[in-house]
Order: structure tokens, then sequence, then C-alpha cells
């Protein structure tokens, strides 16, 4: 083995994963094959899955996917500054700035390459981007190809981003850049504090709305737009394979913006356009998102995700889950603090009939692991019941 990749293995993760798999406990790259995994005849109850509002199985969704398909062949072949901007991505591109009331957005291949296409593209060195700690890795990764400085400040603290933002010498060149809900923990962000906070020092901000969008906000649009800040942010980053369920990201905002990324977002403009079955197939799920059907799944989401959060909180008080002036979101972190501790619970859960992750360093701190817990719209009352009571036999016996 070359010094090169041997090297790697002494990466904390790589180092994490050879633990678990001595003990057997990893769930990593665990084969799900839809939201009800069939095993013989039993049934995997899913609390893992980012398909909030279920359309990856919605029939208008799987149509539009096969009818694209069959109608432009499976992939495009080019990126979208040459051959491989269709017609059909433009009317994404679009539909995605209607729902988000947008003036313009442009849809990229992946949320994290959105991510980090638009901040490379955005800062450069002598800038500074002022981070919450819990930002998504694309965000860090964004930031580091840019050369600009990176400052974080403590998750949701809004005093803390004013003193960092003190500190900062040019708030002219600063992009505050913040999550809408936190993908580990389910936290909501304080955006119009956040926004203000941004007015007063000339700061600019980007909110990553990757697990906001088609949840709240009136129509779907997202927590800006149901914290009324819309027109305070700067970039508004979303995915596309989350409530909206395809694969890919998006970057919405001014015209001014979008055009300027079209040629400068290096990940955009050297990678591969979506392909017609992705674009129609996130088309398709805004539809839905918009629609009175979609209404009554996000009412579904949230009120189960909120007898999920009951339900733990009686189970088990604050020692794993404290909950307490939380606004709900389809996420939900059960406290586990050890990495392997966490694993092994994860590990039960999936052979006892419920899939959850395990969400481990760094995903979390080193010290923080915890079991992510996603409701999605059809989940029953019942699922709810049988994965709490199994959490209650693992934690006590674990």
């Amino acid at each position: 083995m070359h010094p090169i990749i041997a090297s790697t293995q002494q990466h904390p993760v790589y180092q994490l994963k050879q633990q678990l798999a001595e003990t057997d406990l990893s769930s990593m790259y665990h084969r799900v094959f839809s939201r009800d995994e069939i095993r013989g005849s039993d049934r995997l109850s899913m609390f893992g899955s980012n398909n909030y509002l279920g359309l990856a199985h919605h029939p208008d969704v799987i149509a539009a996917s096969r009818a694209a398909t069959e109608a432009l062949g499976s992939a495009t072949t080019g990126s979208r500054l040459l051959n491989g901007t269709y017609d059909l991505h433009a009317d994404l591109d679009t539909a995605i700035a209607g729902l988000v009331g947008a003036e313009s957005a442009l849809s990229f291949p992946s949320g994290y390459q959105a991510n980090v296409g638009t901040i490379a593209a955005l800062l450069r060195r002598g800038n500074t981007a002022v981070v919450d700690e819990y930002v998504h890795a694309s965000v860090l990764d964004g930031v580091k190809m840019s050369g600009a400085q990176l400052k974080k400040f403590r998750h949701n603290d809004v005093d803390d981003l004013r003193e960092t933002l003190r500190t900062t010498d040019d708030g002219a060149g600063t992009l505050i850049i913040v999550d809408s809900v936190y993908s580990m923990e389910g936290s909501l962000a304080p955006l119009a504090d956040i926004c203000q906070t941004a007015r007063d020092f000339g700061a600019a901000v980007m909110v990553d709305e990757a697990h906001g969008i088609g949840v709240f906000g009136p129509g779907g649009s997202g927590w800006v737009a149901e914290c009324g800040v819309a027109d305070e942010v700067d970039v508004l980053m979303g995915s596309l394979s989350k409530a909206v369920a395809s694969t890919g990201g998006f970057i919405a905002g001014s015209e001014e913006l979008i055009d300027v990324l079209r040629y400068t977002a290096r990940a955009l403009m050297f990678s591969t356009s979506s392909t017609p079955a992705t674009a129609a197939a996130a088309r398709a799920s805004i539809g839905v998102i918009g629609s009175a059907e979609g209404e009554d799944l996000r009412a579904d989401v949230l009120h189960q995700s909120t007898y999920l959060r009951t339900s733990l909180s009686k189970a088990f008080g604050t020692e794993h889950a404290d909950y307490s002036g939380r606004e709900v979101t389809p996420i939900t972190p059960f406290k586990i603090g050890d990495s392997l501790r966490a694993a092994s619970i994860s590990r039960s859960l999936i052979g006892s009939g419920t899939y959850v992750g395990a969400a481990l360093y760094p995903a979390v701190p080193e010290d923080g692991a915890i079991l992510r817990l996603c409701v999605t719209a059809g989940t029953t009352s019942d699922e709810i019941d049988k994965l709490v009571d199994d959490l209650g036999e693992l934690v006590g016996a674990s």
C-alpha cells in the first residue's frame, strides 16, 4: 500500500470505523431498499430518512421521472455551462424561485456542490465567513476552498455572533452562514435576530435551508419565509433531496447573484448537470409541496414529530431527550454520548425492526453521539410507540 493511502487510514473517522467493525456494531453503509425494508416477512420501520413528506414514492413524482428518462435519455452528459441545460432544468429553476419567493434560482447536481461552489465563488482571501458551529460540512469545505478567514460562533447564540462580528475588521466583507434547521439536532435558527445583527454590522447572510424547504413556511417555502426574513437573506441554499424527493441542491436570490454564479461557481461549471429523471422528479415534488396535499403532509409530519418528542420526554425525562422550549422539527436527537454505545443501540434497533441512524463524530462532537430520529409523513403512532419501548429496553441494557 502506498504511504499516501496508508496515512489516510489514520483519519479519526476511519479509526472509528475500524473500532465499530471489530465489534460488528457499525450501521454505516447499511443497505436499505425502501421506506419499509423487507427482510423475509419482517417490516423494517424507517426513522432515518430525510424523505420528510414521503414524496420519493409519490406516483406523480415517479411518473414524471420515468417520462423524462423516456423522452430525454438517462443523462445529459454535459455541464450546465455547455450542453447540459435542458428546458427541464430551466423550468425547475423557475419553479424553485417561485417556491421560495426569490427573483431567480439555479439548481446544482447536489446540495454539497451548491454550498461549496457558491461559497468558494463569493468569498476570497481577505473576506471573513462567520458561521454557526453546527453548520453542515459542505459550508466549512466551501470556506476552506475560498481562502476566506473562518470564524465560528456558539450554536444559535446571537450574543456570541455579535461578539464575533465585533472582532471582525471588515463588516462589508463578511458573510454570516447558518442553517435554518440543523441536520443533526433538529434545532431552528433564530433568523430574525441573526438578520438584524447582520444589518447592524453590514454583513451579508446566507442560509442553508436543506432541511426546511417543504416542511415550513407558506406553501412549503421554508423556515426563512416562515420567519418573515426572505428579503433580508442574501443567499438562500436549499436541497432537492429531502422534502423535495430527488437529488440536487439550489441557490436562490437576486438576478445578479444567480447570473454571477452561473459563470463563477466551479462546482456547477465543471460538473455534469442533473439527469432528466432527477430534474423532473424535483419539479414534480415542488408541485406537490405547493398543493393542498402538501399542506396535509406537512401537518402530518409535524404532528407525528410532536408525538415522538412528547413520548420520549415522558419515558426518559431530560436525560436523553430535553426538548423544553424547542420548536418541533422532523429531526429529533436522542442523546447517548459515547459513539460505541450509540452504534450498539442503533444496531440493536435495526435488528428489532426499526432503522435508526447513529450520528457520530465528526457529524457531532466527539463525546456527543446521538441517535438521529427522523419522522416522515406516514410514520404511525404505533411505530413511534414501538421505537420508544425498544429504546427503553436498550438504554437500560446497554
